[in-house]
């Protein structure tokens, strides 16, 4: 699977994401068990390797992205591949998942958009106040049923969400 990106502060990141040292692993498990009937959640999207990935497989795709600097990373690698077919079955969100809506405090050890934004972090140096959303309502609001995938990688935050799966 191929996909385009921008060039960034990133790109020793998609260097080695180019020669496959990153997260294989990842990769086989999307290939297994994401199908193209798939609604999927890329929570924790951040500059795309997932979501850009994964998108080429499933029925529709949701990248879900708090942290301003690398949503905005996100969304010109998103649209770097809008000629492609799979790209339109990407759908940005620019909110963190949590286990109730709201706001929520959202942090950096450095400027933002290294992929170690967290709750952990916040009130440090770089803070955000961020949009949040409970999963549970994002899958009532878009009438997601059947199978979903969910890729999750939010920094400790999978701790507040995954024990709201259980319903």
């Amino acid at each position: 699977r191929r996909f385009r990106v921008v060039v960034s502060q990133e790109n020793s990141f998609w260097n080695d994401f180019q020669e496959g040292h990153w997260e294989r692993h990842t990769f086989d498990i999307f290939e297994r068990f994401l199908k193209s009937d798939s609604t999927y959640l890329d929570i924790g999207a951040w500059i795309g390797p997932t979501l850009l990935y994964g998108a080429q497989i499933a029925k529709v795709a949701f990248g879900f992205e708090p942290d301003p600097v690398a949503f905005v990373e996100l969304s010109h690698n998103v649209k770097a591949n809008e000629t492609e077919e799979w790209a339109s079955r990407i759908t940005l969100v620019n909110k963190a998942m949590a286990s109730v809506s709201g706001r929520l405090d959202l942090g950096s050890r450095g400027k933002g958009g290294d992929s170690e934004s967290s709750v952990f972090f916040a009130g440090g140096a770089t803070t955000w106040q961020v949009n949040a959303i409970a999963l549970n309502t994002f899958l009532k609001e878009h009438r997601i049923a059947g199978h979903v995938f969910i890729k999750m990688d939010i920094e400790g935050g999978e701790y507040d969400v995954v024990p709201t799966l259980r319903p």
